[in-house]
């Protein structure tokens, strides 16, 4: 080795490493390619019930899993898979029951009431805000009802402290947060008023905020110009 190549070395390995990625974005990267994989049954021959999240339904769907190899989108449960792979645009879409005539029990979020709600899946079709358990539902579209939004995306779960059968304490609501259902404190509403909307409206605009924690500083979230939007309150 030369000296000028003992000299360039050190520049040489310090360019490189300017030049990685920061790991969080390495695994937001990873994240959103192993969402976009296809289902991979694997070279064994079980039969093992997993979920896969199909990026063209934007739904997390039922594959049978040989039971080894295959690739990283594979989840043993919905509620894990929407929390790796969930896109939440999809829960401000309206209930769509498809063109079939079955009646498989369903869960969708309800955008105007704001809370997750059951309906009647035809089988086929429909869309994404399409779940097969309240909680799946709960996880991925919290963030519009009366929990704070997801602060993580989890590729597991721990277990569950507060549900159905283990209520919280009345002023607290069971969220899922930092990766498992837990009771929080419910978040208030901000002070004042919203001021009256200067608009008659024909036709709805997409909306900017659900509730008012999603607004920074003092604005609440108030029916203004046509949709919901982060407006100067009044003061009582």
């Amino acid at each position: 080795m030369t000296a000028r190549s003992i000299f360039l070395l050190p520049r040489l390995l310090a360019l490189c490493l300017c030049l990685r990625p920061a790991p969080a974005q390495e695994g937001a990267e990873r994240r959103a390619d192993l969402c976009k994989l296809p289902p991979e049954q694997g070279p064994c021959r079980g039969r093992i019930p997993r979920f896969y999240y199909n990026a063209s339904s934007k739904r997390c769907e039922l594959f049978m899993y040989g039971g080894c190899q295959g690739n990283a989108n594979n989840f043993k449960t919905e509620e894990d898979c929407v929390a790796a792979c969930g896109d939440r645009a999809v829960c401000k879409l309206q209930s769509d029951p498809g063109p079939c005539d079955a009646l498989v029990p369903r869960w969708f979020h309800n955008p105007q009431a704001r809370k997750c709600e059951s309906f009647n899946y035809g089988s086929c079709g429909g869309n994404g805000n399409n779940f097969k358990t309240e909680e799946a539902c709960l996880r991925l579209c919290q963030g519009t009802v009366e929990c704070p939004p997801p602060t993580l995306r989890c590729v597991w779960s721990f277990p569950p402290l507060c549900g159905p059968r283990r209520p919280c304490a009345p002023g607290k609501t069971c969220c899922y947060h930092q990766c498992q259902f837990q009771c929080l404190d419910l978040l208030k509403e901000k002070a004042g008023t919203c001021p009256p909307d200067p608009v008659r409206c024909s036709q709805p605009q997409p909306n900017e905020c659900g509730r008012d924690y999603e607004c920074s500083a003092q604005l609440k979230c108030c029916h203004w110009r046509c949709a919901r939007r982060c407006v100067e309150p009044v003061q009582e």
